[in-house]
């Protein structure tokens, strides 16, 4: 602003002092010129200064930043790796305990456990790869846990699946993760080992953000309804938490000996617009 106001004090008085220091007009025109390749070559000096002191300031702006993002990616990376360990620990715990055990129930119980935090963990790593760390590719979580249906020596499935590409935030990814999950689970647990089952599974997201999931499966056995429909068993009150929080429409239908579950949300839905259980779900099933 200084320079700004000493060059129009310059650009209008300059010529009159000149006049005043000479009346040659050979002399004076000389004058001029020097004055104007003054004018120039001090402007440029301080175009040169100002620009170099921008340019120095947002070099060190860009420095920092970069070293704030780098910090940041030593720190999440150290924290997934500290994450993916712990549950991978948990879960060979689990799994220990679970060849101890002689009672087939116990063993489902905790079976049951170890794929929620399989769950979990395939989340997190999908959250963790993810270069958008806005959202889950959430068609690559369901795609690997159809592929994981067919463990061997256990139920064996022929699966006609059409998954599109989804991506949630990572609030809806996992109460939808564990959701799904859960039916999965029992799927696997209570297929049938004599014949082929059959099952489809469908996943869809418009442009305006609504997700719809939908699988259907053959009746085999109906322990897989009852887990999951039964109002005092765990699956069932994880289910209905896990359908709350997402503020999902469900549906179950049967026809033709095959059962369907569908599930629709608004994956657009921030998270604090997301209902959560108002008490412990200790409290829920000890209740």
């Amino acid at each position: 602003m200084s320079y700004f106001v000493l060059s129009v004090i310059w650009i209008f008085f300059s010529d009159r002092l000149l006049q005043l220091v000479t009346t040659d007009s050979t002399l004076l025109m000389e004058m001029q010129t020097y004055k104007g390749w003054f004018f120039v070559l001090v402007t440029s000096i301080l175009l040169f200064l100002l620009i170099e002191k921008s340019t120095s300031k947002v070099v060190k702006s860009r420095n920092k930043i970069k070293k704030a993002l780098n910090e940041k990616q030593v720190v999440l990376s150290e924290l997934h790796h500290r994450v993916k360990n712990n549950l991978s620990i948990i879960c060979g715990l689990i799994e220990m305990q679970i060849d101890e055990l002689d009672n087939r129930d116990e063993a489902r119980a905790l079976k049951s456990i170890q794929y929620r935090i399989y769950s979990l963990a395939d989340i997190e790593e999908l959250f963790y790869q993810n270069r958008d760390m806005s959202s889950v590719p959430f068609h690559d979580f369901l795609n690997h846990l159809v592929i994981s249906l067919n463990e061997p020596g256990g139920a064996q499935f022929r699966i006609k699946k059409n998954i599109s590409d989804s991506f949630l935030k990572i609030d809806k990814a996992v109460p939808f993760g564990l959701m799904v999950n859960e039916i999965f689970s029992q799927l696997r647990m209570n297929g049938n080992l004599e014949e082929l089952n059959y099952i489809t599974v469908s996943l869809s997201q418009s442009d305006s953000g609504q997700v719809t999931f939908e699988i259907g499966f053959d009746v085999v056995p109906s322990t897989i309804l009852s887990q999951l429909r039964g109002e005092d068993q765990i699956e069932s009150i994880l289910l209905n938490l896990f359908i709350d929080q997402l503020h999902a429409d469900t549906e179950w239908r049967e026809q033709d000996g095959i059962s369907k579950f569908s599930v629709s949300f608004d994956s657009s839905d921030t998270y604090e617009n997301m209902s959560l259980p108002e008490m412990p779900l200790a409290n829920q099933i000890s209740n």
